[in-house]
């Protein structure tokens, strides 16, 4: 396909990525606000978050192959359609079950929003710009929470966090529209490359395994990071609004460090299992320094570093479609299910121990997992390399 549908598919690709995770930035960006129409603590914030995230891990691989057999447009439609029902029923929910309720529909929509994305990029875009349109595309989901911590003082403070999720189902309905007009263009699935690698070797299997691993317990401290930012900062006496800042300013951060460094993947051919690895390390940090933060300046310094540290996120998935490239969608599928099993782990267990303990131990066990992350992508790496499968290395330009 020539550049203008790659280019078209890294737009969706990202606008899809961005809208499946929003519902749960939102719902963690406004709980503040949130919590003045209807009881909302840390715990039933950490439990609307894991209910988002484990329906994500339920459905994400079925809808892997039921991606790979109906073509990404046809995917992208269903996550645009569930997009306006679950946010634009949020602008009349008076409860707290009724919100819980439909985070879980939100949640099904991101089970498919992820492999629809990845697929496109994998049908669309040459090989050696799948570093940059990995990156591109995973930069959606810290563009998504730069957009809810936006929301804070631009529509939660001002015209009420109901319509915040309004304007979200309003823009979803709008790609469904678009995506009406892609629709009859799409090529047919080429279904016979997933049938011919349903099931994978031995040795890659237990790679996969435990890349899957890596991004559960990676992802079980970002969600954390995610879910609670705003809260844990207006407890420091930052302020909501001020807090809402801080979570789109690292936002900001995460989406510089993934597209440079999907950029630099293409450019240098770098081995990104490797760079994933350093960038957990760095962001482990993060959560370090808020386990020890005495004062509103090291919790904002943590804040940014641990987000910034999330921007591993872009070369996992490249790294995923490179090891795997005949099992495309079902992989991301896999690795989508993993990391969400983390994403229902993470914020649950984190709205516990805050409940019952403190921040800084919260904290403090947020940066050991995402230390262990780092250490089982290493591990991974290895594993792929004595397979002797080809590893995530671009070529050079």
């Amino acid at each position: 396909m020539g550049r203008r549908p790659g280019r078209r598919a890294v737009a969706l690709a990202v606008t899809v990525s961005a809208f499946g995770m929003m519902p749960a930035w939102l719902v963690s960006a406004l709980a503040v606000q949130i919590g003045e129409s209807f009881p909302l603590t840390e715990s039933s914030l950490g439990l609307a978050v894991a209910l988002f995230m484990g329906t994500s891990m339920v459905g994400s691989v079925p809808a892997g192959y039921w991606v790979r057999r109906v073509g990404w447009v046809r995917g992208m439609q269903a996550v645009a359609a569930l997009g306006v029902a679950a946010n634009g029923a949020m602008i009349a929910t008076t409860a707290l079950w009724q919100m819980l309720a439909l985070v879980v529909v939100a949640g099904a929509a991101n089970a498919v929003a992820q492999p629809a994305a990845n697929l496109s990029l994998v049908d669309s875009v040459p090989d050696a710009r799948h570093g940059t349109a990995f990156g591109i595309k995973q930069a959606g989901t810290p563009g998504a929470m730069l957009v809810a911590g936006v929301a804070v003082p631009a529509i939660g403070i001002t015209v009420g966090w109901r319509w915040a999720f309004f304007a979200l189902a309003v823009v979803c309905g709008g790609m469904a529209a678009l995506l009406l007009r892609l629709r009859a263009a799409q090529p047919r699935p080429s279904g016979a490359r997933d049938r011919a690698t349903r099931r994978l070797p031995v040795p890659r299997r237990r790679a996969l395994l435990v890349l899957g691993l890596s991004g559960c317990v990676a992802t079980a401290a970002a969600t954390s990071l995610a879910a609670f930012a705003v809260t844990y900062g207006t407890g420091r006496g930052i302020g909501e609004a001020a807090s809402g800042v801080i979570v789109a300013v690292g936002s900001l951060g995460n989406v510089a460090v993934r597209l440079a460094t999907g950029y630099l993947a293409d450019r240098r051919g770098w081995e990104g299992l490797a760079v994933v690895a350093s960038t957990m390390a760095f962001g482990a940090l993060g959560y370090f320094i808020l386990a020890l933060a005495d004062s509103p300046t090291w919790a904002v310094a943590g804040i940014l570093i641990a987000f910034t540290g999330w921007g591993w996120n872009g070369l996992f998935h490249m790294a995923t479609m490179r090891s795997f490239p005949d099992f495309a969608a079902p992989a991301t599928g896999a690795i989508v299910a993993a990391m969400a099993v983390g994403g229902v782990i993470g914020p649950a267990a984190f709205g516990l121990l805050v409940g019952h303990g403190s921040y800084p131990t919260a904290w403090l066990l947020g940066g050991l997992v995402t230390v262990l992350g780092s250490g089982l992508v290493l591990v991974a790496r290895l594993l792929l390399r004595r397979a002797r499968e080809p590893l995530d290395v671009v070529p050079v330009l």
